[in-house]
């Protein structure tokens, strides 16, 4: 058993208050001086029996037992230390058997002209510092009485031939009693003013731990309020080396602070330019970071100074967040009023050209009938004519259903036989591109237009076809998982299908524009297939996110759909409630 937990607390009351100490280092500090002092004594007889024998001196003998009396009781106070004790009374009982112990030494070595007077002194030193005010008076009486005990002895001559003690002679008697009482004094005087010294010495200590208990507090708090700040927050030192990161900082940026912390900032943040001196330390800026998982990041951040109370730069603050998902919402509502303008644009354009365009297709196909083309080529172009107006026609019809916001009308739609009849078709179209599809065994209906959600699809297959070329291979998957923040039913579900393809990617510089009208990164095309599909899935309540595969090659585009209501699980508990039927 621990010596620190061998003794019980003895808490005094404000009068009686006693340093604080750690009670069995200080007993065993005790224990150690008095079995130095003793050897001591014992070395210095043993040298003078050895130097000078002389059996004449009895006492030499009654100072062998003495020494090693005092070498059993420090044994036994030793033993004593393993059981649970009050520390205040065994020290006590300590000193005032050491009290008594220097005075027999004493009367064993000369009584007042002994050498060993001074232990007098560490017995009331020990005192002041250990015990209690009131255990510290009776110490200091005990040395006191002990003392003039020792003189009393040279008084009386059966102690003083049996100890061997100088006669005093009634000359010498003034001297002894001016002697004892200037000891005396000196013993009341030293207790008084290691007493004063003491209890300044307490409440200094006080005073010291409660400040560090602060600042503790204080550090503590501090600590407290960087860490559940949900913002990231780094700060380096002037070698831009790392020296701290927050929890949200580490979620944010997917590392921890021990695999970090003394690295250079350039590891971590490549992409962050030279830190300016100039910079307004409240000016944001942005960077794109690369998260362990692949993802790339958008961050937002600010760098401040990092000072001390005189100014001294010690470093820099780096205060940032995320802002990949503000960008997307900030990128979608560019495109939303881009297609408002194209919507009154489209609405305007499409009632001047579709009557000159009804005419104009009028117009060739009754020349069609009725001209005699025997030229195949002539025959050819007149078709071409005619089909491109028809398809001319269609897309203006699409110009005015988005101007309209026209969701016609709504049905419930089994998405995997969908998604089957439209890869089947580019399965026979494309024999040389291999398709796979995996769709999750249960019911994935949804409600939209037919027709649209079909169209949705067919862009999007188009699209992976036309990446990949000639060869590769495409796969379709669909499923149904939780995801209450993306949807605003009750079901908290959402069908995901995801079509993707090994093909080049996406190029970095166009990520963020594929969704645009007229924007387009191939060599022949309008630019207008993945702005139907957006405008298409907003009209159906539906939502799609393209990125590059990780790790890729290849693109990937992840279409969610609400999941319709009569097929969650909790109009499914209801079996007598009726369900649309879903079109195939």
């Amino acid at each position: 058993m621990g010596t620190a937990n061998t003794f019980r607390n003895n808490p005094g009351t404000a009068d009686h208050a006693v340093p604080d100490f750690n009670s069995g280092r200080k007993i065993k500090t005790i224990l150690a001086f008095r079995v130095f002092i003793v050897t001591i004594l014992l070395g210095i007889l043993i040298l003078f029996d050895f130097a000078w024998p002389d059996d004449s001196i009895p006492l030499s003998y009654s100072l062998y037992l003495y020494i090693a009396f005092v070498y059993l009781i420090t044994i036994v106070y030793a033993a004593l230390l393993t059981r649970n004790i009050n520390p205040q009374r065994f020290l006590f009982s300590q000193l005032t058997i050491d009290a008594v112990l220097i005075s027999i030494l004493l009367l064993l070595t000369g009584g007042f002209y002994s050498l060993f007077f001074p232990l007098y002194y560490f017995i009331i030193l020990a005192g002041s510092l250990l015990l209690e005010r009131q255990k510290n008076l009776a110490l200091l009486l005990l040395c006191c009485l002990c003392y003039p005990a020792v003189i009393l002895c040279h008084f009386l001559p059966p102690a003083s031939s049996a100890l061997v003690l100088p006669q005093v002679t009634a000359s010498a008697r003034g001297t002894f009693a001016s002697a004892l009482f200037l000891r005396l004094a000196s013993f009341i005087i030293f207790a008084f003013v290691l007493r004063l010294i003491t209890r300044e010495h307490q409440k200094t200590r006080e005073a010291l731990k409660q400040k560090e208990s602060d600042l503790a507090e204080i550090k503590r708090t501090s600590d407290h309020i960087v860490q559940s700040i949900d913002s990231g927050l780094l700060s380096i030192d002037n070698r831009m080396t790392i020296i701290s990161l927050n929890k949200a900082g580490e979620q944010l940026l997917g590392r921890s602070l021990e695999s970090v912390i003394k690295r250079p900032l350039r590891e971590l943040l490549p992409e962050l330019p030279e830190l300016n001196e100039k910079k307004s330390p409240f000016q944001r800026h942005e960077l794109v970071y690369r998260h362990p998982n692949g993802r790339r990041l958008t961050l937002g951040y600010s760098i401040t100074n990092l000072e001390n109370e005189a100014g001294e730069q010690l470093g820099k603050i780096l205060v940032f967040q995320d802002l990949t998902d503000l960008k997307k919402i900030e990128q979608q509502l560019k495109i939303a009023d881009r297609l408002a303008v194209l919507g009154r644009l489209s609405a305007s354009m499409a009632h001047e050209i579709r009557n000159p365009m009804a005419a104009i297709r009028g117009s060739v196909e009754m020349l069609h009938n009725e001209l005699v083309l025997d030229d195949p080529v002539h025959e050819k172009l007149m078709q071409i004519i005619l089909r491109e107006s028809d398809r001319l026609n269609r897309l203006i019809g699409d110009f005015l259903s988005f101007a309209r916001q026209d969701s016609r009308e709504q049905k419930a739609i089994n998405l995997p036989a969908k998604l089957k009849d439209i890869v089947f078709l580019f399965r026979n179209q494309f024999p040389n591109i291999a398709f796979t599809e995996n769709y999750e065994p249960r019911e994935q209906i949804v409600t939209g237009n037919p027709d649209q959600v079909r169209q949705v699809f067919w862009n999007l297959c188009k699209n992976a076809v036309e990446a990949l070329g000639e060869r590769g291979s495409i796969r379709v998957s669909s499923r149904v998982k939780n995801a209450p923040a993306e949807n605003g039913n009750g079901s908290g579900l959402v069908v995901e299908i995801t079509i993707e393809d090994d093909g080049p990617g996406i190029p970095e510089e166009a990520a963020g524009n594929i969704f645009e009208p007229f924007f387009t990164t191939k060599t022949e095309g309008t630019g207008l297939g993945l702005f139907i599909v957006f405008q298409l899935l907003k009209l159906n309540g539906g939502a799609i996110t393209i990125h590059n595969r990780e790790p890729g090659p290849g693109t990937r585009a992840a279409v969610v759909f609400p999941l319709a209501a009569d097929h969650s699980p909790a109009a499914q508990k209801n079996p007598e409630d009726s369900r649309p039927a879903a079109d195939e």
